[in-house]
């Protein structure tokens, strides 16, 4: 007797659990066959600075990122002309080492950094001189003219 009633309760609504049973297969197929690839792409730099401060030595142009994800996503981020940006507005006058992040670049929702090249960049920072902030005020007004 105990059996009829653990198998009539299995048969209940057995089209609804047969449907869910297959969705969960297609969604572990799914899974299963989903592979990350790697994607180096070199990505221009952007330099945040407070207004009246300027960098005093020269920095990478580019950065270069390797990062891994869909293939789907690979494929957007890399239509995108994106850029790597340092933001340095919170330094003060000086000599910093900067360490390169992920918050320098907007990635998709999937994809992730495995690496940045270089790692570290050396900045010195300085205040503009006030001759020099009036010449480019110049130029500034010069232009738009």
């Amino acid at each position: 007797m105990r059996w009829r009633e653990l198998l009539g309760s299995w048969n209940h609504n057995l089209p609804m659990k047969i449907t869910a049973l297959a969705v969960a297969f297609v969604f572990w197929f799914l899974m299963l066959g989903r592979q990350d690839i790697t994607l180096s792409r070199d990505l221009e730099v952007q330099v945040l600075l407070a207004p009246q401060l300027e960098l005093a030595n020269e920095i990478p142009n580019s950065v270069t990122i390797e990062i891994v994800g869909p293939r789907v996503s690979l494929k957007r981020f890399s239509s995108k002309k994106e850029v790597y940006t340092i933001n340095l507005s919170s330094l003060k006058e000086g000599y910093h080492q900067v360490t390169l992040d992920k918050s320098g670049v907007n990635l998709p929702i999937g994809l992730d950094i495995l690496g940045i090249r270089p790692r570290r960049v050396d900045v010195v920072i300085r205040k503009i001189e006030q001759e020099e902030k009036e010449r480019r005020a110049e130029e500034a007004a010069g232009s738009e003219g």
